[in-house]
């Protein structure tokens, strides 16, 4: 590999084994030429910060909950389940709202431990942690009858047989049973997820204060009388399959003898003195999903109530003293799928990579709320045409000097919003279907230093076309990669516009097309247990885009 300044430019290309470089495609401004400050954690991944001596003491059981990994989410590159599943940013949100947290991975809990915490947080119980003991357990449920408060959390179908552990516990006397079972509805946003299912508040209580909507991803149903967030009357209690080990999914489909709605996935209740939140599923608190929806909103709300922290100001009405706060706007008739369980697209990672550096927060909402907070706006590939209300809010961000991102896919492009955008900001998009890749190859990455430094190829699915954008300054751009690659097609060279800008008044439109390169089936090792190279630059890559959107110049490293 080989750089080289051109017009005050950065180029990066491959050289053919003995033969003259190919020329870079085009001449590209630099984005933001100054070097970040950087900023550094402790050496397990977590934030370095002064721990606030006056708050809430809450005591996270790594122990016995030690499934997720609570410590890892800012490593850049890590994407296998347990990280994007895990409690990082909930400990993270706890700490910056003024709570004391303490993380224990190592020794389990006596009563004395447990006397100096107001809250304990106890995650997934499954056999890739330590069992508690019945004396344990008891010595648990006492300290929550003499005034503590205890947030504890299920999941579908007795899966790793947590339902058994979960009700070894609430059998000392909590009035919630976990039900070996998936929550299941037909009403939610896709018919291939139906497990994923969407939660309303019961009533008014202080848990699910401005709170309208939370996700239950796959999560069992709760028995109990104190049901806080509940399911709508078509869902149904999906029976487990005993024969498939360990997991125990079920089958999605409704069995005449099967429980109906409404169901509760969230229940909160006092016990003795102390008090009690049990979810039926642990990924809506997850480095993924926290800012999606209401759940951030339902997170603070419950350890503020566990806490009986009502009379703290701060921990009610509350805002981040510092971070880049960023709104993934997916209308119901958006084709961007943060969370589908089918063969279409999902964006997963591209959130979770959103979500990996502590001062940034992706919001993501299917409504448009107030942009003021908003450093920017991020369109989730739009189908219908916007109205003139959702139309103006774009127009006034942008006039506010903030940046618009809209990540178009390929099916997007095809309908209204697509047109109506590119009229309304002079944009052309072109997707030449004519040029197709034949097969799933290497495209080599080119633009600016700032944006493309170690950032060498991304895999583009079979059937990709030749995608140009035209009414805008290119920034990052795609072309054959690897010198066997580019000798084969020499004559037909692939030139994709990934991303581009202009300036649009005082503010910044980018565009990301297609935004499909991003999508979780296009990368190696979809999982991501192999951390794969290519899935790492797709992510960094990703990150960049972001932080250059909300003008984010920290620059964060592994400890």
């Amino acid at each position: 590999m080989r750089t080289q300044l051109v017009g005050g430019s950065w180029m990066v290309w491959t050289m053919a084994a003995c033969a003259t470089p190919v020329a870079p495609p085009v001449d590209l401004p630099e984005a933001h030429p100054t070097r970040a400050p950087e900023v550094r954690v402790d050496g397990r991944g977590v934030t370095v910060q002064p721990v606030n001596d006056d708050g809430p003491r809450v005591y996270y059981d790594a122990v016995h909950g030690a499934r997720h990994l609570h410590d890892r989410d800012n490593r850049r590159f890590r994407f296998d389940y347990h990280t994007v599943g895990g409690w990082f940013r909930f400990l993270q949100a706890l700490r910056t709202a003024g709570y004391d947290v303490h993380a224990e991975d190592h020794a389990c809990f006596d009563r004395a431990t447990l006397d100096a915490y107001d809250v304990v947080v106890v995650g997934e119980q499954t056999y890739h942690g330590r069992f508690m003991t019945d004396d344990e357990q008891q010595v648990l449920v006492d300290w929550v009858r003499d005034g503590g408060g205890l947030l504890l959390t299920a999941e579908h179908t007795n899966a790793h047989y947590m339902a058994d552990v979960f009700n070894r516990l609430a059998s000392k006397g909590l009035p919630v049973r976990a039900r070996a079972d998936s929550l299941c509805d037909t009403e939610t946003s896709h018919p291939s997820a139906r497990d994923w299912v969407r939660l309303h508040p019961a009533g008014e209580h202080p848990v699910t204060e401005g709170v309208r909507d939370y996700w239950l991803y796959n999560g069992c149903s709760l028995d109990t009388p104190h049901g806080v967030l509940l399911s709508s009357d078509t869902a149904w209690s999906d029976r487990y399959a005993v024969a498939d080990k360990p997991v125990h999914n079920g089958d999605k489909k409704r069995a005449p003898d099967e429980l109906g709605g409404p169901l509760a996935g969230v229940a909160a209740f006092p016990l003795g003195k102390g008090r009690v939140v049990a979810i039926g599923d642990h990924n809506g608190l997850s480095n993924g999903e926290l800012y999606v929806a209401d759940h951030h909103r339902f997170a603070m709300n419950a350890v503020r109530w566990l806490a009986r922290a009502d009379d703290r100001p701060e921990l009610v009405d509350w805002a981040y003293p510092s971070g880049f706060d960023a709104l993934v706007w997916t209308p119901p008739n958006s084709d961007f799928a943060l969370h589908k369980k089918s063969d279409g697209l999902s964006f997963r990672m591209l959130l979770s990579t959103w979500g990996k550096e502590p001062q940034l927060r992706p919001w993501v909402r299917s409504t448009l709320p107030d942009l003021q907070s908003m450093e920017a706006l991020l369109l989730g590939a739009p189908r219908r045409a916007l109205g003139e209300r959702a139309l103006a809010a774009v127009d006034a961000h942008l006039a506010g000097g903030r940046s618009v991102v809209w990540l178009a896919t390929r099916r997007s492009l095809e309908g209204p919003a697509a047109a109506q955008l590119q009229e309304h900001f002079g944009v052309q998009i072109t997707v030449d279907a004519a040029e197709m890749l034949p097969l799933k190859l290497p495209l080599e990455v080119h633009g600016p230093r700032a944006w493309t430094a170690g950032i060498l190829r991304l895999y583009a699915p079979e059937g990709q076309p030749v995608v140009r954008v035209g009414g805008m300054q290119p920034l990052v751009q795609l072309r054959h990669g690897a010198w066997h690659i580019e000798q084969v097609h020499r004559q037909r060279p692939v030139l994709v516009d990934l991303v581009s800008h202009k300036a649009v008044g005082p503010g910044t439109l980018y565009v990301v097309v297609p935004v499909e390169l991003f999508d979780d089936a296009s990368l190696p090792d979809d999982q991501g247990q192999k951390q794969d190279v290519v899935r790492q630059q797709a992510a960094e890559l990703a990150l960049r885009l972001l932080k250059r959107a909300v003008d984010d110049p920290t620059v964060w490293t592994d400890g």
